[in-house]
């Protein structure tokens, strides 16, 4: 899976490119400790871009998910006679 964060500085900052990168450098930590519940997802690539005064964080991660067996009722026991 692919996410894409987006984030756009107050408009009337006068270091909006500054802003991003600030907030770049913060996602790192963070996402690269994600999870959920006790699996952590495996991370491939964390990278971002800052185009036209906007910030892009992208994040790939491998999910993993499966779901629960359904209960099965159980059978009636069988049994056998053998005559010989």
């Amino acid at each position: 899976m692919q996410f894409c964060i987006s984030f756009y500085p107050e408009p009337e900052s006068l270091t909006k490119k500054a802003d991003c990168r600030g907030v770049a450098e913060q996602l790192f930590e963070p996402l690269g400790n994600i999870g959920a519940g006790e699996q952590p997802f495996r991370l491939h690539t964390m990278k971002y871009e800052i185009a036209e005064d906007v910030l892009r964080f992208y994040v790939t991660a491998d999910v993993h998910v499966m779901r629960e067996k359904a209960a099965h009722p159980q059978t009636m026991k069988l049994e056998q006679e053998v005559r010989v």
